[in-house]
């Protein structure tokens, strides 16, 4: 018998009954994430999200199943909103997240000891939990690479935060000993894409420069 959707999705008209929903979205792997820490608080949780996403304390997620990236932005920003005691609230959510699914997710993509071939591999994650966007990856040179996020909806400089610090934390993971970013521009800044230009040293270290549209 087949699962019933969650109540979410089931009541969304661009989501229901579709494998490729038609609003901008990610896989449930990452909804959960946001949601269990939530509902640990609930009552404040209450308070700080908005009314339509209260059924996320209580519905049932599914990580295969798709949840509109609208409401993934909005429940980061309640956990944020709980959570103001700690600097840099959304990069240190890509760097949980990125020590949770380098167990899970991402631990295919991984190759220990290798920044580099874990780098090639990270476009292979993206599009199998986001339904937009596309994310680009090329070694330029031996110690040079460029990483790319084109067409993505969802850009904003707190989500691209999050993403900085859990490509980071992966490539950290995979053998990087140093990992480091700065906030000058290596590319244009055209439509709905964002970039990073790492440098990729001796295969152990990498430096991460990133830009982002606003």
């Amino acid at each position: 018998m087949a699962s019933k959707l969650p109540a979410r999705a089931a009541s969304n008209a661009d989501l229901q009954g579709t494998d490729s929903p038609s609003v901008p979205c990610m896989k449930g792997a990452y909804t959960l994430d946001l949601v269990k820490p939530l509902r640990a608080r609930r009552d404040e949780a209450l308070k700080v999200l908005p009314p339509r996403l209260h059924e996320y304390l209580t519905m049932r997620i599914l990580p295969s199943s798709w949840y509109p990236d609208a409401d993934h932005i909005e429940l980061r920003k309640a956990l944020a909103a709980l959570n103001k005691h700690i600097p840099d609230i959304w990069a240190m959510f890509g760097q949980v997240s990125a020590r949770n699914n380098s167990q899970r997710l991402y631990k295919p993509l991984i190759t220990p000891g290798d920044p580099a071939r874990t780098f090639r591999n990270l476009p292979r994650g993206w599009s199998q939990y986001h339904n937009t966007g596309r994310l680009v990856t090329t070694i330029v040179e031996d110690e040079k690479g460029l990483f790319e996020i084109h067409d993505w909806p969802t850009s904003s400089n707190e989500m691209c935060q999050s993403l900085g610090a859990y490509y980071a934390k992966i490539l950290r993971i995979s053998g990087a000993t140093e990992v480091r970013f700065v906030s000058k521009p290596v590319g244009p800044r055209t439509g709905r894409s964002a970039a990073y230009a790492p440098i990729i040293k001796s295969l152990h270290a990498v430096e991460l420069k990133s830009v982002f549209p606003h």
